[in-house]
């Protein structure tokens, strides 16, 4: 009997991308399974419901898909992922072209309707969404903090680490594909281990995977500010392999915004660990996150964050427009009209592409490090440096006489520099 097709459609972020990636390799002994296919008999619609623009982003792929439905082109239709978690009857109630739904605790019942398998028990084997050579390790989910603004403990519930053996499992299982870049994500990665171990374990997991001698480059995202683990240092300046780049995502600046946040942490604290983070890591590139025209944020506040920008100088920033989120502390203030959150929103991101700018520029004349990502043209290649996420921060574009391969790692000569690229020769020998 021939399988049926079946399409695992991502939204959200890369914690979602584990997700489905998980779910694709429980599916496929069932169907021929793969990710983002526009058409297929069965499609799986991972859905994110984290800000506004993601719910509706989310709605907008879900009606692009009933309306494939209608024209015989997809058999079934699968919801799962935060806004089936947050929103299951609302949708069931209001879009009946979807076949199932199941929400984040339901993915074994999930492959369990969709394969007629009693027994399904969802591994850490993963089919990749990602190219072959970089790969996300999801060392917990959900989330013990309570800030004003985010949904995320109320849609994914509270910290769940996973068991250090098992990630570890996980690592070499992903070296064995060809992963040279392993990057790892949690909703906060500091507080890894104190639900299980009754102590923050990262510094030792980061030293385990790294000692492994697996991947070229590890990288760490989500470090939350608060009780950052000091031993990290230590850590990175011991692995060549960790790569000096560390996501701290601040928010705001002021000490009243970040009060009525619920970030119990003021700009003091936050300046002293910067200072100490920079003075004790070599080449570190701090990437952090902002939010644009939060309810309290009045002209003064927002002026004092646009300095702490750039006295600090960010290496990396994403700004995000404040979205009002259902049930959160922070809807229910006082709101500042869409127009003003733009405006600052944008004053905010003209700003970080003037300081990228400017450090992008220094850089001419100079070699870097980077690992190549895909293949543009004959001699033309986009890459990445050390200090550069895959589809969030910068590119490098390569020329290069000779054939590279994605996962390689070569030395640029830098001669050339935009906003948010690099450009530059492969320095051959």
């Amino acid at each position: 009997m021939t399988k049926k097709s079946l399409s695992i459609i991502t939204l959200g972020c890369p914690k979602n991308q584990v997700d489905s990636e998980k779910l694709a390799s429980a599916l496929s002994y069932s169907f021929i399974v793969e990710h983002e296919k526009e058409v297929a008999d069965y499609v799986i619609i991972n859905t994110c419901s984290f800000i506004l623009p993601a719910k509706e982003e989310t709605i907008n792929t879900i009606l692009d898909y009933i309306e494939l439905k209608k024209q015989g082109l997809v058999e079934k239709i699968i919801i799962t992922g935060c806004m089936a978690q947050l929103y299951k009857k609302d949708l069931l109630d209001n879009l009946p072209d979807i076949d199932m739904i199941f929400g984040l605790s339901e993915y074994d019942k999930l492959v369990e309707n969709l394969t007629k398998n009693q027994n399904v028990n969802i591994t850490n084997d993963r089919i990749l969404s990602t190219p072959n050579h970089y790969a996300y390790l999801k060392i917990a989910d959900g989330c013990d903090h309570s800030c004003s603004f985010c949904t995320i403990p109320m849609i994914r519930g509270p910290y769940k680490s996973i068991p250090m053996e098992d990630l570890i499992n996980e690592a070499k299982n992903l070296a064995q594909k060809g992963v040279k870049e392993l990057i790892l994500i949690a909703q906060d990665t500091t507080y890894y281990g104190i639900d299980i171990y009754h102590k923050q374990k990262l510094p030792e997991l980061l030293d385990t995977l790294a000692s492994l001698n697996l991947f070229s480059w590890i990288r760490l995202l989500y470090t939350y500010p608060i009780n950052f683990p000091m031993e990290l240092i230590d850590v990175y300046n011991t692995h060549k392999s960790i790569v000096p780049y560390i996501h701290l995502p601040l928010q705001h600046s002021d000490d009243k915004i970040l009060e009525n946040m619920r970030r119990p942490f003021g700009q003091e604290a936050i300046n002293n660990l910067i200072k100490i983070l920079r003075t004790s890591i070599a080449d570190l590139a701090i990437r952090t996150d902002f939010i644009a025209g939060y309810p309290l944020e009045t002209n003064k506040e927002f002026n004092k964050l646009k300095n702490f920008i750039k006295e600090m100088n960010f290496e990396r920033m994403g700004i995000f427009e404040y979205s009002i989120e259902e049930n959160t502390p922070a809807a229910l203030l006082p709101q500042h009209g869409d127009k003003l959150k733009i405006k600052r929103t944008q004053e905010l991101m003209d700003l970080h592409a003037e300081l990228s700018l400017s450090r992008n520029r220094s850089l001419i004349g100079k070699n870097l490090k980077v690992m190549i990502d895909d293949k543009l043209d004959d001699n033309l290649y986009e890459a990445r440096s050390q200090w550069d996420v895959p589809e969030i921060d910068q590119v490098v574009f390569v020329n290069s006489n000779i054939q590279l391969q994605s996962g390689q790692i070569v030395d640029v000569y830098i001669n050339d520099a935009g906003n948010f690229d690099l450009s530059g020769e492969v320095v051959n020998g």
